[in-house]
């Protein structure tokens, strides 16, 4: 690939900062109708990442249906896209004040004490939620 310049990347920088202004201008729940509409609309417009995830699906899933592998390759993207609008509305959504009333942690005092020790520590957990969120709390 070749190498981009520093005035490309600025505009670059620019669009995606434009793109993120504009998303987050918006509620979360007319987003997530929005983000669905575009994944689907990629999904539909991008015949070779399509034919990968539809190849994907058929390999995983032989005894599938094409209906039901078409639908699973485009819900695939909309989740993408979803999670990207979701990804830039954290910061906002989640504050200070707000996260414990959108946020449910149970189970984590064993934990919390393991962390608040003065020992290095690695914590693994199930991937259960939106993993992203992490970084705010």
């Amino acid at each position: 690939m070749a190498q981009r310049g520093p005035v490309w990347e600025k505009v670059e920088y620019l669009l995606a900062r434009l793109v993120a202004t504009a998303v987050t201008a918006f509620e979360v729940e007319q987003n997530q109708r929005t983000a669905r509409l575009i994944g689907r609309g990629l999904h539909h417009f991008d015949k070779r990442h399509r034919a990968r995830a539809e190849h994907n699906i058929r390999t995983s899933f032989p005894d599938w249906p094409e209906d039901r592998v078409a639908r699973c390759a485009t819900q695939s993207v909309q989740h993408l896209v979803q999670l990207a609008f979701e990804t830039l509305h954290t910061p906002r959504v989640l504050t200070d004040d707000t996260w414990p009333s959108r946020v449910n942690m149970v189970g984590l005092g064993p934990a919390v004490d393991v962390l608040n020790s003065d020992e290095p520590v690695i914590l693994l957990t199930g991937h259960l939620g939106n993993w992203e969120v992490a970084e705010h709390l």
